[in-house]
């Protein structure tokens, strides 16, 4: 998604689950749907901190693997200026990288048949 005019990417690394466990009731991150009910204020705020963790990993992470880029996550203060639609969209695209299945399949190789030898006696 673009804000202010640059493209924003957003990762779910073991950081930013860290980050956004501590910020959830009991250190569950099954319980990050809590920071977002209430007072509209803290709700706000919280999916400012929520958006502003999984950029600021999505930006590390492209540094790390490029380490001449200059990252460029958002910030809070960013965020207060973005309109209200625009930041709904972006929480929308965290809970979707929250949220996402990595899903891996494990292969077994197939067993072979043993053959049975029947014999006469």
């Amino acid at each position: 998604m673009k804000i202010h005019g640059r493209e924003v990417g957003m990762l779910k690394s073991v950081g930013a689950v860290c980050e956004l466990t501590e910020m959830c009731p009991e250190r569950k991150l099954n319980n990050i749907t809590m920071l977002v009910q209430g007072d509209e204020i803290d709700v706000m705020k919280n999916i400012i901190k929520i958006v502003c963790i999984l950029s600021k990993a999505y930006e590390d992470n492209k540094r790390f693997e490029d380490p001449d880029y200059k990252p460029n996550p958002l910030t809070e203060e960013e965020c207060m200026l973005i309109d209200d639609a625009d930041m709904t969209k972006l929480y929308g695209e965290a809970l979707g990288t929250i949220y996402a299945v990595n899903r891996t399949v494990e292969v077994e190789e197939p067993k072979k048949k043993e053959e049975i030898n029947e014999t006469s006696d």
